[in-house]
């Protein structure tokens, strides 16, 4: 610590030194997102579409049966690994893909 440091820290025992970070601001803030609330497997193809063209989707599951439900999720996560995004499971019934064009 320098003399000029060591008598500021002296006369202004309560200031803190100003530090400054490097803030990266997140990648995919302005994609568009949708919702979907499918009702059976057929709908899987449309909702991969919107995946394909850079969309995020969340999803709720709850008018799909368990069985279409865990077909869907499957497929649509076979289609998120391919476009190297990620999936986040908000509740029992709904998750959210993203893609990450981006990286």
């Amino acid at each position: 610590m320098g003399f000029s440091k060591k008598i500021k820290k002296k006369l202004f025992p309560d200031e803190e030194e100003t530090l400054f970070y490097h803030i990266e601001k997140p990648k995919n803030t302005s994609k568009t997102s949708v919702i979907h609330k499918p009702i059976s497997f057929q709908q899987t193809q449309s909702i991969a579409s919107d995946l394909k063209n850079n969309t995020n989707v969340i999803l709720d599951i709850s008018e799909l049966n368990k069985t279409d439900a865990l077909k869907m999720i499957n497929f649509l996560g076979g289609v998120i690994f391919a476009l190297n995004g990620e999936i986040k499971r908000n509740s029992k019934i709904e998750f959210e893909f993203i893609v990450n064009k981006g990286k």
